[in-house]
């Protein structure tokens, strides 16, 4: 009985994080409608991890002035939560390498005590030779009513053994990420 009760809950858990992804952006909720002046969706979705305690947002470096768009995941339209991430695979491995990161100008930017992202301030950055690579076969779901999810990050600090990090994205109003890179 125990092992039915176990396959039933795998089969429902893997098909309701398959759908999830699509199902959030086949809905009308509130994240995904239009602002009245019809230019942005009305959230964004970041990815962020922490790395010695600190956390570091993934921004796209294509020069100044920074905007909001910036931030990876942040720039609409976008049909899947993690379409930004997988769009960084060029080799279609499933893994985006350092190689494939530098070549898109990704920054790991730090977020201040304020709430504020240091864009102009690359020396407290991650340093993304430290970065290994971020697996795409581990992108999680977390609900298919609320764009969330979780994906791993594997580094390689001062030549130490890997260590698994898991970043995160989230739904994030616009306004709050303008506050974040606006100073």
């Amino acid at each position: 009985m125990k092992k039915i009760g176990l396959i039933l809950f795998l089969i429902i858990s893997v098909g309701t994080a398959a759908l999830a992804e699509s199902e959030f952006y086949k809905s009308a909720s509130r994240y995904n409608r239009f602002q009245p002046d019809r230019s942005a969706f009305s959230s964004c979705d970041p990815f962020v991890a922490k790395f010695d305690g600190y956390y570091y947002y993934m921004v796209v470096d294509e020069g100044t002035p920074y905007t909001h768009h910036s931030i990876l995941g942040c720039k609409w339209p976008k049909e899947a939560l993690f379409n930004p991430l997988r769009e960084l695979d060029k080799d279609g491995d499933k893994k985006i390498s350092k190689e494939e990161l530098v070549s898109a100008n990704i920054r790991f930017v730090k977020l201040d005590i304020g709430r504020r992202l240091e864009v102009n301030n690359k020396n407290k950055d991650y340093d993304i030779d430290n970065i290994v690579y971020i697996d795409l076969k581990s992108l999680r779901v977390g609900s298919p009513s609320v764009p969330m999810g979780s994906f791993d990050i594997y580094t390689c600090p001062n030549r130490k053994p890997y260590k698994k990090i898991i970043g995160k994205t989230f739904a994030l109003h616009p306004h709050s990420a303008k506050r974040m890179i606006e100073y």
